[in-house]
C-alpha cells in the first residue's frame, strides 16, 4: 500500500515548482538532485499513517529533508499531501540533535519493509552511522 500511495502522489506531484523551491530556497543542488530527494520523500512520507503510538519515524537532516521544507514552503500543496496521505496537516519538528539510533534502526527498517528493493538509494543510505556523521559535523559547525 505505501508504495501506490507514493507513486499516486508522485504522480499528482506539481514537480517544478517544489524542485525549484528546493533548489532556490532549501539548499538542493541540483534539479536532478531535487527530484531524487522528492521521490524519497514522498516514500517516505506515504508510511505516517502506519506509524503507531510510541513508534518513531525520523527524519535525517539532508536532501531528503530539504525537500520536506521546500513541501512545507508550498502551503496549499503540502496541505493537500497532509489531507489525501495523512488524513491531515502533519507537523514538522525540526531537532536541534539528530535522532537516537534506535529509532533511524526502526525507521530505516520500517522503509525497507514497505519497500525492499524499491526504496530509494537516499533513504537506504540512511543508518545510525549516518546519523552519528551527521552529528559530529553538527558539532563542528
Amino acid at each position: 500500500m505505501p508504495a501506490d500511495v507514493a507513486l499516486a502522489v508522485r504522480l499528482a506531484v506539481p514537480v517544478e515548482r517544489i524542485v525549484c523551491t528546493a533548489r532556490l530556497d532549501c539548499g538542493v543542488s541540483s534539479a536532478r538532485e531535487a527530484e531524487r530527494a522528492l521521490g524519497a520523500f514522498l516514500q517516505w512520507f506515504a508510511l505516517v499513517p502506519t506509524i503507531g503510538n510510541g513508534e518513531h519515524h525520523v527524519m535525517l537532516r539532508g536532501p531528503v529533508d530539504a525537500l520536506w521544507h521546500a513541501a512545507i514552503l508550498n502551503t496549499a500543496f503540502y496541505r493537500d499531501l497532509c489531507d489525501r496521505v495523512a488524513g491531515g496537516f502533519v507537523d514538522h519538528h525540526p531537532r536541534d540533535d539528530h535522532p537516537p539510533r534506535t529509532w533511524v534502526i526502526e525507521t530505516v527498517a520500517r522503509l525497507i519493509g514497505a519497500y525492499g528493493p524499491g526504496l530509494s538509494p537516499l533513504l537506504t543510505a540512511w543508518s545510525p552511522s549516518t546519523a552519528a556523521a551527521m552529528r559530529q559535523a553538527r558539532a563542528r559547525c
